[in-house]
């Protein structure tokens, strides 16, 4: 059992991270894996650490390019008198109201968004005509231009301005305060447990295995169960093995074999091989594993 933190320093320490849940493939992988029967002695034994969490940072553009932007131009702002409010909450993305002007408003409102097309620090904006929440209007621009806008400068913003319909509110690219896998990336999934999340201070998710893995919001302090994934990078070698034995030891023994494999999978182990470790035989034309040499000094090897 270990708060959020801790748990991600075990899983990376030990394995890759915190697994990260972003489609529904992941979700199977999830409960497919739990161990159950660990969880059941557990406090709040239907829930364990998941990679996501709320990030509190200060406003971020969604173009993290830094070339992008000359000094001064990542800071620029254009508020509406008294915003932002954070009104509903601390999850906020940025619209722009019909003035110019900007507004911070909840991420899964839908709102036309402008995308930008980045070619080294010269952008070209497109308005696209379809309603849509900020994480998909995200991933929209992302998929089919550079990013979501970016607005640097007053010449911008008005040239946004410009291109939305009157009366109008559009996505740009502004945001804070908005629930991240550990990659950094915001999460297509929307896989919380209805009226989740449900708090401003509980900014770390676990999955509920009592409720088809759904999230929920937890305090990062609390303890808890932990499910951690590991990257496998596979690998094929063959080595030649050459063994001392003892002369009553017949090394092409299925039981001898048996032991061996399991001995070198130790050794393995202990000299830092993670993730699954296959060892296979392989015999020669007829049959056999290991042959005996025959030294000049008469000593006999397997």
């Amino acid at each position: 059992m270990k708060t959020w933190s801790e748990a991600q320093s075990f899983c990376r320490a030990n394995f890759t991270d915190l697994m990260m849940v972003d489609s529904l493939d992941d979700v199977k992988i999830l409960m497919d894996t739990a161990d159950t029967n660990k969880l059941l002695n557990l406090t709040n034994s239907s829930v364990a650490w998941i990679g996501m969490y709320n990030d509190w940072s200060s406003w971020s553009w969604s173009l993290q390019d830094t070339n992008f932007y000359q000094q001064g131009e990542a800071d620029y702002k254009n508020w509406s008198p008294a915003e932002p409010n954070f009104y509903l909450g601390k999850v906020q993305c940025v619209e722009m109201y019909d003035s110019g002007q900007w507004n911070d408003v909840p991420c899964e409102w839908t709102r036309k968004p402008i995308c930008a097309k980045v070619t080294g620090t010269s952008a070209t904006f497109h308005y696209i005509n379809t309603n849509m929440s900020w994480p998909a209007a995200q991933s929209y621009c992302r998929n089919h231009y550079t990013d979501l806008a970016s607005i640097r400068n007053e010449a911008e913003n008005l040239q946004i301005r410009d291109m939305k319909a009157l009366a109008e509110n559009i996505w740009i690219g502004l945001y804070r305060g908005a629930w991240r896998l550990i990659n950094g990336s915001l999460p297509t999934l929307r896989y919380w447990k209805d009226g989740q999340p449900s708090s401003n201070d509980e900014d770390c998710a676990v999955a509920n295995f009592e409720d088809q893995g759904k999230w929920e919001d937890w305090n990062c302090t609390d303890r808890r169960a932990s499910v951690c994934f590991h990257i496998v990078r596979n690998t094929h070698q063959v080595v030649q093995l050459k063994l001392q034995r003892n002369a009553s030891v017949n090394l092409n023994d299925p039981v001898v074999l048996e032991q061996l494999v399991t001995e070198l999978k130790q050794k393995l182990r202990e000299n830092g091989q993670k993730g699954g470790i296959n060892l296979n035989w392989r015999r020669n034309s007829d049959g056999l594993i290991f042959h005996e040499i025959k030294k000049e000094t008469g000593e006999k090897a397997g």
